[in-house]
């Protein structure tokens, strides 16, 4: 079974979720030019301010991130995620990977949620 988390921020008006307010620095670049990824990235970073509820600091080196708190570091991948409206999947699998592109799909077809 996936495992995902839903946002309790609400997105902007350009599809976002915005700046946590416990992100103290940016190093690298976070301008991305596909705008799914984007959305992606902005909800990974905004899922992890709201369940860790901390300070943290930001790296990215092109699809790899890592996030720096007081406590601990975390390495995060981007094709370990998926964004299905407010819900961020996590997907550490090929098999989970394989599950969530197939409920996209079905989720398209029959415009329905699945989970």
């Amino acid at each position: 079974m996936l495992s995902f988390y839903k946002l309790r921020t609400e997105r902007q008006d350009n599809g976002l979720w915005g700046t946590p307010l416990k992100l103290k620095s940016i190093d690298g670049n976070i301008i991305f030019k596909d705008e799914e990824k984007e959305k992606l990235f902005s909800a990974i970073i905004m899922a992890f301010a709201e369940t860790k509820e901390e300070n943290f600091s930001l790296e990215m080196i092109k699809d790899i991130f890592i996030i720096h708190t007081e406590s601990r570091t975390y390495y995060y991948g981007m094709s370990y995620f998926g964004l299905d409206d407010d819900k961020l999947y996590h997907l550490p699998t090929d098999d989970d990977k394989k599950v969530f592109n197939r409920m996209i799909k079905l989720k398209k077809i029959t415009k329905k949620e699945i989970f």
